[in-house]
């Protein structure tokens, strides 16, 4: 979905897109700062935290965190701090774990696939990462044997692709995002992702 909308933003700016995986997620501002990429584009949850340091656009997608487990497996709410839970290190799914649930063994790794890997492997009991990362992935090919725990999510997030502070694209790329959900392309882009648009910030 996000790699989509950024060759999109990339072609009506007349440039080429190229994607880079960062091996720290937690040092995506500090990589942005020191010029590595020029935008975080990878279901970032906004948080004014960031805000302070880099800037944000207008929030595109609506999300949340859940938990992840191996299918069959009962789960008791109030017993998820007891369990040994896997996070993408830097991730809101490590603040969850950590300041919501306050979760004691917590097991950091370098992406939300590899905490789904965790569970997998049975290294965690269980994952905490995005719901539209959930959706995409969970209950399918490798992860065919994970689900997601019901009636159990955290947060009320919205994600915004990050900038340098007092970027010349910023302004661009809002109204990118606000033109492309006007014309219908965000919506075909919904139903092929099940992404979950914030309508009321694209208006």
């Amino acid at each position: 979905f996000d790699a989509e909308l950024a060759e999109m933003f990339a072609k009506e700016l007349g440039v080429t897109c190229e994607f880079f995986e960062i091996a720290d997620w937690g040092a995506k501002a500090v990589e942005l700062q020191a010029n590595s990429f020029d935008l975080i584009w990878n279901g970032m949850t906004a948080s004014d935290e960031l805000a302070e340091v880099i800037d944000l656009s207008v929030p595109y997608a609506k999300n949340a965190q859940v938990l992840i487990v191996k299918k069959g497996t009962t789960v008791d709410k109030n017993a998820i701090k007891d369990m040994t839970i896997a996070v993408e290190s830097g991730s809101a799914g490590e603040d969850v774990a950590k300041e919501t649930i306050g979760v004691t063994t917590i097991n950091a790794v370098a992406s939300q696939l590899a905490a789904l890997m965790e569970v997998k492997a049975g290294t965690s009991q269980g994952a905490i990462i995005d719901l539209t990362m959930a959706e995409s992935v969970v209950g399918v090919n490798d992860f065919d044997g994970l689900e997601k725990v019901a009636d159990i999510s955290y947060g009320d997030e919205v994600f915004s692709v990050g900038l340098r502070k007092g970027s010349n694209l910023t302004e661009k790329l809002n109204a990118f995002l606000k033109a492309k959900y006007a014309d219908g392309t965000m919506t075909a882009l919904l139903a092929k992702y099940q992404v979950s648009i914030n309508v009321d910030a694209l208006k």
